[in-house]
């Protein structure tokens, strides 16, 4: 049996990555700079930042398969800035039919939750 494997690598994917390490604290253990990574994160963004990003780790997990696809979605290696960017004009209607298809329970509410909860203000990413 032969088979072709892609690796496709992206900032957006470690944002992704690195938002879903900080607000769930899972894995973390598993990574090589461990607990220290969140203490510094901790202290590098202002309190209140803090509090309303561990609200995140309340919402559903599957969010993040949502946020993977419209990354995907995307152009090769996009920039995290022109996904935000991407992300902000890009309509609800387009984001829930480019997702839907492949979640066949994700509803037009999950899908308008997560594009205006995840997404950071643009202030917050400069």
């Amino acid at each position: 049996m032969t088979y072709e494997l892609k690796i496709d690598v992206s900032p957006v994917y470690e944002l992704i990555d690195s938002f879903m390490l900080y607000v769930t604290r899972k894995w973390i253990s598993n990574l090589d700079i461990g607990p220290d990574w969140i203490r510094d994160i901790d202290g590098r963004i202002p309190p209140q930042l803090v509090s309303a990003l561990r609200q995140a780790a309340e919402w559903p997990f599957t969010d993040y398969d949502v946020l993977y696809v419209w990354a995907y979605r995307r152009r090769p290696a996009s920039k995290v800035l022109q996904f935000l960017d991407e992300l902000e004009t890009q309509s609800l209607e387009e984001c829930f039919e480019q997702t839907a298809p492949l979640f066949p329970d994700f509803t037009i509410h999950e899908c308008e939750r997560i594009k205006r909860d995840y997404p950071p203000a643009p202030a917050a990413v400069v």
